[in-house]
């Protein structure tokens, strides 16, 4: 649980008339714990405090106002607002239990503080220790290293301005550098030792050369220290204090260093001995960093939270039950179609299938900007940085032009209700009194394994605010580190979390700012870490970057370990807001914990009535369950005399115009998470209203939900929860697709292959291949210059034809013969528009689809289908009915694999029920499938039960005499590749809506075999 720090009672003591407000603001400085909470959240702010306190001269009228209500902001913030921030807040843990009370307001005997270094202070003590000793650490690769051609390509890290910046560069390999690498890999070396190395196995190279070129790759941090922070470690102050104790004795400075860490490590203590410290503390903390001689700012250097201790429970077994009932009201407005979707990932997914297909490619080589398709893709080009452009500041793209999605059955529920409460003038909307059970939508939210409920507990009822995250630990993590008592639910959540062997789990550690390390620390323990330009945790296993491989199946992206052979699961149990400038590698493993799970659950209105209404009443289900409070929009154009000068008359005005909107007493003026409570008695707190609307258009107020005339905290509670209906998606590979030599991979035209992209429209590439490929398909076999060929087609996004053409003893004369038949064949079609355009591409054999080594064999079995589906497209008199011939081309696959009727109908069953989620088949749609298959059911007998057909017999013949590799294979593999040679049929044969085809086709097989194997079992019976 989170609290505000004081009570809605001292809120209430804030004096109503502006007269009062200087005598109030000069009482708060004698307010030790508000003080000193000043001074933590703003040094600047704090002298100017004591300067009006001391009745500074100097100070204009004006400026005393705004000290005033500086001052006033944050003391509004420190009784109204529970979200973390320094010493204004609180935070409990507790068990759950059915004991309930309210917390003792002013017994700050149950505060417990934590006080801690900023980390971007204690990062340049490590820089400076680490630029002014180099030879005193030990030193390990830089966890970025990766190869690419003849190059190492790393991140280098540097700091500006108190940011991190990073850069991606790059080492030519050589001898000694590959030695290096291969040599100090996943080990730590001291610097004598790395300098012994270079020494010993280069000759002719001396000790001082070796350790000029030592020096060198430390300097390009080729090499990077082992004296660093670990983010999932103890404190950061005791890591540093531990290293260095470690050192001790070896320099005189280095001592000096740690005796001053010591000191500042005491102070610390002592500010944590409780709160409302005097300022001698902080003096002399600030005292000692200086000794460091390295810039730092006063207002971060140092961190306090607070614990407030519970000896009870304040959510009861009977408060579980309406957040279960509520989290259920909010499923039913759940729709797909209105989720959120993650841009970055959904475009790279597209790019890496445009790219690489179903291959299977190191993490590493795709997220390389130049090499790969990097991520986030439309920032590629603007990672090559130019000096004409990069230096001037641009201005922003238009942000007033955005996406809303519109449900019709949830947005006309709402209307409805938001328009009969807005003309009855009705304060709620009870959902416990509508019928909302049809608007529960065919697919299922897809919460995570594990997920986070935050609500308020108002009184005796519960407010929901957000329901979901990638893992209840994300929000309740960043106390771990300091807080014992938080580790037990982190470490449950932890066990539910990983519960599956079929995946590693693994915790992400990245700094992506010095700053933000002080959110990012945490002790979260799965066993495994993948760490990223940060130390990594000593009691963990670390995944190295190089051995992650990626892969696209059924529309996901799946990462893999390759020694392990498992798919990896990566967690990132922070809070961090990872989109804003972040490397690549970071935002994309960040993002992949978004994939297949709903990341919130919240009260879905819909987009347009949101924007559309200025008034929406709170929302409840019954007495007790909150979804959403009352919310106004208050417009700068409808109240007059805002701009008046004189504020008394603003006043008047704007409390006319509240009491005509109905507006609550209590209100917070809302502005994303930022919240202001206001109490429209009060004078002082209406010109904080006043203020915004003279800047802004618009304000947002949402309806207070707490009594304030009770002695009421603030409170937002966090409630992780295991989701039990979960079900992960689990994907299979095969260990020698990592291990398997794929030299023969890409070929560049005229490299054994000859690969053509033929742009034109499905019905003339209908035409092309039946008045086209025959005839130049002939000739180029009976001149004896291919060995064989195969097509499919393609959008991306204009249609094509992808001809693949084996050369035949990859002769130079060869190609050039193929090249010039090719073009007397499709002159004509350019010149006569039929075909767009034509072009040569590098043909990348689909290795990890097809079993590795298999391959071969596919790119036979896919010449000799191409043959069959050219000769049904030119001697099917009628095209509509070739769907009929692809049930017969299914079972013809079914009898060269060698598998039976029961696993037939295994296979197109599964098939079939993965195609039904993608098209969100209804019920509708199946009593019509059911329909076409009843009807037709005779001829697809006739067609699938007749073996005189010349086409099929000639295929099943050259596919069984030709492809013996097939009775290798294992059964799983046999139904993996059978499912990839049917979708690749169907491909060929059908010209357009590939997908929605299958679909139906697959469904009608499935009744097919259905009804084989009824009919066997009554003729056994």
């Amino acid at each position: 649980m989170r609290n505000a720090l004081y009570s809605f009672r001292q809120y209430n003591n804030i004096p109503k008339n502006t007269a009062d407000l200087d005598h109030f603001v000069l009482e708060l400085w004698n307010d030790e714990v508000f003080r000193e909470s000043i001074f933590l959240a703003s040094y600047e702010l704090y002298n100017e405090w004591a300067r009006l306190c001391q009745d500074d001269p100097s100070l204009s009228q004006v400026k005393r106002n705004r000290i005033n209500n500086s001052i006033l902001k944050y003391y509004i913030r420190i009784t109204t607002r529970s979200t973390p921030f320094g010493t204004f807040a609180s935070h409990s843990a507790f068990e759950l239990n059915s004991e309930h009370k309210n917390i003792e307001a002013g017994n700050m005997n149950a505060i417990h503080r934590y006080t801690t270094l900023d980390l971007s202070f204690l990062f340049q003590v490590i820089a400076l220790i680490n630029r002014d000793f180099p030879e005193v650490h030990e030193y390990e690769l830089n966890d970025s290293i990766y190869k690419l051609g003849d190059y190492y390509r790393y991140i280098e890290t540097s700091v500006q301005n108190e940011k991190r910046v990073y850069t991606l560069s790059s080492l030519e390999k050589d001898e000694l550098l590959d030695f290096l690498v291969e040599t100090t890999a996943n080990k730590s070396y001291s610097f004598d030792s790395l300098v012994g190395l270079v020494a010993e196995n280069v000759d002719g190279v001396s000790e001082e050369d070796a350790k000029y070129y030592i020096f060198s790759l430390i300097d390009a941090q080729f090499f990077k220290s082992n004296f660093d922070i670990c983010l999932n470690e103890h404190s950061p102050l005791c890591q540093i204090i531990d290293y260095l104790n470690s050192k001790k004795g070896i320099a005189p400075e280095l001592d000096a260093y740690l005796e001053t860490l010591i000191k500042m490590e005491d102070y610390m203590k002592l500010l944590s001995s409780g709160v409302g410290q005097p300022q001698e503390y902080y003096n002399e903390i600030f005292a000692l960093a200086n000794q460091f001689s390295i810039l730092y700012d006063r207002k971060y250097l140092i961190n306090s939270s607070l614990k407030r201790n519970l000896d009870f429970s304040p959510v009861t077994r009977e408060d579980l039950s309406k957040i279960k009932k509520g989290i259920n009201t909010l499923s039913c407005f759940w729709d797909k179609g209105s989720e959120t979707v993650n841009e970055n990932l959904e475009k790279f997914k597209t790019a890496f299938y445009t790219r690489y297909e179903e291959s299977l490619v190191p993490l590493v080589e795709v997220l390389d900007n130049e090499s790969g398709i990097g991520y986030i893709q439309e920032q590629n080009s603007e990672n090559d940085f130019s000096s004409l452009l990069d230096t001037l500041s641009w201005p922003n793209s238009n942000t007033d032009s955005f996406s809303i999605t519109y449900n019709k059955k949830i947005h006309e529920f709402w209307r409805r209700l938001i328009n009969k409460a807005n003309i009855n003038g009705e304060t709620s909307i009870d959902l416990s009194q509508h019928d909302i059970s049809n608007l529960q939508n065919t697919d299922e939210v897809s919460l995570a394994r594990s997920i986070a409920v935050m609500i308020e507990k108002v009184s005796d009822k519960i407010a929901i605010s957000s329901v979901g995250g990638t893992s209840g630990a994300n929000l309740i993590a960043r106390f771990s580190n300091e807080d014992e008592e938080i580790l037990a639910p982190v470490n449950r959540i932890i066990k539910e979390e990983q519960n599956d062997d079929h995946f590693i789990y693994a915790e992400l550690l990245h700094l992506p700012d010095n700053r933000a390390g002080n959110i990012l620390l945490r002790q979260v323990k799965r066993g495994n870490q993948l760490s990223y330009l940060t130390k990594p945790s000593t009691s963990e296993n670390t995944i190295s970057l190089t051995d992650l491989y990626i892969k696209m199946m059924d529309k996901r992206i799946v990462l893999f370990h390759k020694e392990l052979n498992k798919e990896v699961k990566i967690f990132h149990s922070t809070a961090h807001n990872f989109d804003y400038n972040s490397l690549p590698v970071y935002q994309f493993l960040c993002d992949l914990q978004h994939q297949d799970v709903s990341t919130a659950l919240v009260l879905n209105i819909g987009d347009t009535n949101y924007l559309m209404y200025d008034y929406i009443p709170r929302i409840t289900f019954g007495n007790d369950i909150i979804f959403t409070p009352a919310l106004w929009r208050v417009y700068q154009n409808e109240v007059s005399g805002i701009k008046a000068k004189n504020n008394t008359e603003s006043i008047k005005k704007v409390k006319e115009y509240l009491s005509d909107k109905k507006v609550n007493r209590y209100f917070f003026i809302s502005q994303g998470d930022n919240k202001l409570l206001i109490d429209t008695e009060n004078d002082n707190l209406l010109l904080f209203l006043i203020e915004e609307l003279r800047s802004k258009e618009m304000v947002t107020l949402t309806e207070c939900l707490y009594d304030l005339e009770a002695d009421e905290f603030n409170n937002e509670i966090i409630i992780p929860m295991i989701n039990r209906s979960y079900t992960a998606f689990k994907t299979e590979l095969d260990l020698h697709l990592f291990n398997a030599n794929i030299a023969d991979h890409k070929f560049i035209p005229g490299n054994k292959w000859l690969y053509y992209k033929i742009y034109c429209g499905n019905k003339f590439s209908d035409k092309i291949l039946q008045d086209v490929f025959p005839e130049l398909l002939e000739q180029l076999n009976e001149e004896d210059l291919i060995k064989k060929w195969f097509y499919i087609r393609y959008s991306d996004p204009d249609n094509h034809i992808r001809l693949r053409l084996e050369i035949n003893d990859n002769d130079l004369t060869n190609t050039a013969q193929i090249i010039t038949t090719f073009n007397d064949y499709f002159d004509k079609y350019i010149n006569e528009g039929i075909i767009n355009k034509v072009e040569m591409g590098t043909y990348d054999r689909e290795y990890e689809r097809y079993e590795g080594e298999f391959i071969e064999t596919a790119e036979h079995i896919f010449h000799y289908d191409s043959k069959l589906t050219v000769n049904l497209l030119k001697n099917v008199p009628n095209n509509d009915d070739l769907w009929l011939y692809a049930i017969k081309s299914i079972d013809a696959y079914f009898d060269v694999f060698k598998l039976d009727l029961d696993k037939r109908y295994e296979v197109i069953s599964k098939i079939y029920n993965q195609f039904q989620k993608e098209f969100n088949v209804d019920s509708n749609l199946k009593k019509q499938l059911d329909l076409k298959y009843r009807s037709n059911l005779n001829i697809i007998s006739e067609i699938v039960e007749t073996d005189d057909n010349p086409y099929f017999s000639e295929f099943v013949n050259a596919v069984t005499e030709n492809c013996k590799e097939i009775e290798k294979l294992k059964t799983i593999q046999k139904e993996r590749l059978v499912s990839s040679f049917i979708h690749m049929h169907i491909n060929r044969l059908i010209r357009s809506r590939h997908r929605m085809h299958e679909l139906i086709i697959y469904g009608i097989v499935e009744k097919y075999y259905k009804m084989k194997i009824g009919k066997r079992k009554y003729l056994v019976s």
